[in-house]
């Protein structure tokens, strides 16, 4: 029954995301100007949060230079340097650490045709700067599948997300991703692009490269990036696989 809710919601062109623990809150916005537009999420409470992610798809430029990330909160966003493009899709991650967080708080993206998808976490470092590794991916034409790229932690207990874009077709209830993460959920509503996002809280340090697969996507240009980030303590969460 849940995986008929999930298909139904996408086909009718809505949003969503959910959330469980390391993850304290999820939002999704996007909009379809493609000359440029601001897309904000809805309301939501990041009281605990102590990493706001923020993961951007952008029409035709790169997240360098051409995009911006603000919140109500007046928190401060840093763009990560991996920043993967193929056709006219471009994808990267923005996050806040430490944050002010609360009840009431909103997140907001200004870029070409932007898609937008906000994942917030617990138990993270906050100092220093709890960015461990990065990597990102692009399709050499149009594509299916793509895996992400080589994420290696160097401590335990790490949190890596992983986020899957495109500026050409929407996602859908069959969009998937291996390698035991959590799928978090798309924006397929609203927005020129399309984006998914997924994490998982890695016991181990070994190496993480997922594969996303939508079998039902039209051939498409794709784009991947992931990070991970170190956590406060040991096995103060479990993440359950898929």
């Amino acid at each position: 029954m849940g995986k008929i809710i999930l298909l139904l919601l996408a086909i009718s062109g809505l949003a969503f995301a959910t959330c469980t623990s390391p993850c304290i809150v999820s939002a999704v916005a996007g909009c379809n100007n493609f000359g440029g537009c601001t897309a904000t999420t809805s309301s939501v409470n990041t009281t605990g949060a102590t990493l706001i992610t923020v993961a951007l798809s952008v029409f035709n430029q790169v997240c360098f230079g051409n995009t911006t990330v603000t919140d109500n909160k007046s928190n401060t966003y840093t763009r990560q340097t991996a920043n993967p493009q193929s056709g006219v899709a471009s994808s990267c991650i923005y996050r806040c650490n430490p944050c002010t967080v609360g009840t009431g708080h909103t997140i907001s993206a200004s870029g070409s045709a932007v898609g937008l998808m906000m994942v917030a976490f617990s138990s993270t470092r906050l100092t220093p700067d709890p960015l461990d590794q990065q990597a990102s991916a692009s399709s050499v034409g149009n594509a299916t599948t793509l895996q992400q790229g080589n994420i290696t932690p160097t401590a335990t207990n790490e949190i890596l997300l992983s986020v899957i874009a495109n500026c050409s077709a929407a996602f859908d209830g069959n969009l998937g991703i291996n390698s035991s993460y959590t799928f978090v959920g798309i924006n397929n509503s609203g927005a020129g692009c399309q984006i998914g996002t997924a994490y998982i809280q890695e016991t181990n340090i070994v190496a993480k490269n997922p594969t996303w697969t939508d079998s039902t996507l039209g051939a498409t240009t794709l784009v991947s990036v992931g990070a991970s980030y170190f956590a406060t303590s040991a096995n103060r969460h479990k993440v359950a696989s898929n």
